[in-house]
């Protein structure tokens, strides 16, 4: 089977199954580290990951952000 051929049956399937799909999809790419990471930046991301885990940081959608900064500089 070809990817055409995949991607046409993927496109058969309801919405909330195509959303899984695409998220499997995403995340086995984020397994792939195509570049090295330094201790560093390691460091930062576990320390970041860490306070979100605990509930001392919380994540903002980018959306919220940006219309904010583009209020901000009218």
């Amino acid at each position: 089977m070809d990817i055409k051929q995949i991607t046409e049956q993927a496109f058969q399937l309801p919405a909330s199954a195509r959303e899984l799909l695409a998220e499997a999809l995403v995340e086995s790419l984020d397994n792939e580290e195509s570049f090295e990471l330094s201790a560093a930046w390691r460091e930062e991301i576990e320390k970041r990951c860490a306070e979100l885990d605990a509930g001392l940081s919380q994540l903002i959608p980018a959306e919220q952000v940006l219309a904010k900064l583009r209020s901000h500089y009218k």
